[in-house]
């Protein structure tokens, strides 16, 4: 008998103008190397938790392969939100293998116009809420190309689910 892990991260984007949705993206990815290694690191090397996840978002057309660290994700961060920080990812206790914001969605407004391409998922370090930040020694688990870039006004609003699911395959 062989067993494998199936690791999924959804992201779901909504995109609204005027409190009208117009635009909406649906995606599966990856995790990076560094997000898989703290991962195993947590649960079978006593390494330490993180407790708290952010989720930020990045305004250049990169596609990620995996190799991305926290220190050198690959892509720009998009930082022109009028939300201090990145969003904290507040999740549901798991349940059949699976959790998620579903009820309490990162909420991104748009300062100034641009466009985000996808979003990541971080923790841990010195400062990991900070917009931009690189050099706290955090953890970058997962990034997301989303399906359709997402190009903002201000006033605009992202609203961000991310769900992650381990299933045995």
């Amino acid at each position: 008998m062989i067993s494998q892990a199936d690791i999924s991260t959804i992201w779901h984007v909504e995109h609204y103008r005027d409190d009208c949705l117009i635009n909406e993206s649906l995606t599966r990815n990856y995790v990076t190397t560094e997000g898989l290694n703290k991962m195993l690191s947590t649960m079978f090397n006593r390494g330490s938790q993180i407790l708290v996840w952010y989720i930020a978002l990045f305004s250049d057309d990169y596609t990620a392969d995996g190799s991305e660290t926290y220190a050198t994700p690959g892509c720009t961060e998009f930082t022109d939100y009028s939300e201090l920080y990145r969003k904290i990812w507040t999740v549901a206790t798991p349940s059949a293998g699976a959790t998620s914001n579903t009820l309490s969605k990162a909420t991104f407004t748009f300062s100034a116009v641009g466009t985000v391409y996808g979003g990541m998922l971080v923790g841990g370090g010195s400062d990991a809420k900070t917009k931009d930040d690189t050099a706290g020694g955090g953890v970058l688990y997962c990034l997301d190309k989303f399906s359709a870039s997402m190009t903002g006004a201000i006033g605009d609003v992202l609203k961000v689910t991310v769900s992650l699911s381990l299933a045995d395959a």
